[in-house]
């Protein structure tokens, strides 16, 4: 099946300086998806569209645009209803663009880095942050180490701390989520501390500074320099060990 580029490029894909350069391009090729015109003349969401192509075998001298709203209408309406739209000149939906090359990005960055180190590091930050927890006086929902996730801390909130902790952690620039098990929702809030933030030392030192605010603010006392440093010293101490 052959798919061809537009010659108008500039009214379906992204502006040049949105997208992404050569070396993303390398990464798509090394993921297993193919471009079928030179880059960059497609969006980058078009080798997304293209793993389908085993099934659509009649649509050959599609232009890219004609190929993706014959995928989804096909998956919507059947294949009549995809003949139909293919004669539409217009784009079923504006494709999500930045989001995409976002997610090309990030996942560029872990396969440069490798699956192993970023689970490593993740690890690493969960447990130094487990310790400025521990001076804050607040515990994880799983009791078991093993069982906590390394991406989030499900902390419950201390006696007579209600879920305006929340809000209150937010008041210095941090937002953190209030608890979903439908039995212990309002027992507990979450922190996130994944992706990029794990490489943030000071992004991650702001969060512990501001549930350290929320909970002097809510009437716990809290020691938020204490458990900032007590965080570094965790982290420093990974990094010796090698952990």
């Amino acid at each position: 099946m052959a798919i061809s580029s537009r010659d108008d490029e500039s009214a379906w894909s992204a502006p040049r300086d949105a997208r992404a350069d050569g070396a993303h391009a390398d990464w798509l090729a090394e993921t297993r998806f193919r471009y079928v015109a030179p880059y960059p003349q497609q969006p980058v969401w078009i080798p997304l569209l293209i793993q389908l192509r085993d099934k659509v075998g009649t649509v050959d001298g599609m232009t890219a645009q004609q190929f993706a709203t014959y995928t989804w209408a096909e998956a919507v309406g059947g294949a009549e209803a995809a003949r139909k739209w293919i004669q539409i000149p217009a784009m079923y939906a504006t494709p999500p663009t930045n989001l995409v090359m976002g997610l090309a990005v990030s996942l560029r960055e872990i396969l440069e880095d490798g699956i192993e180190a970023r689970w490593a590091a993740h690890a690493r930050a969960a447990r130094a942050l487990s310790r400025a927890w521990e001076v804050l006086g607040l515990s994880h929902v799983p009791q078991r180490e093993a069982h906590r996730a390394t991406t989030l801390s499900a902390l419950r909130y201390p006696a007579r701390v209600d879920a305006s902790l929340v809000s209150r952690i937010a008041e210095r620039g941090v937002i953190v989520a209030g608890g979903l098990h439908p039995r212990i929702r309002t027992e507990y809030f979450r922190v996130g501390h994944m992706g990029y933030a794990i490489g943030r030392t000071d992004l991650l030192m702001r969060t512990i500074e501001a549930i350290a605010y929320g909970l002097t603010a809510s009437g716990v006392e809290a020691d938020g320099a204490t458990a900032v440093r007590t965080f570094l010293e965790g982290l420093q101490s990974e990094a010796v060990t090698g952990a």
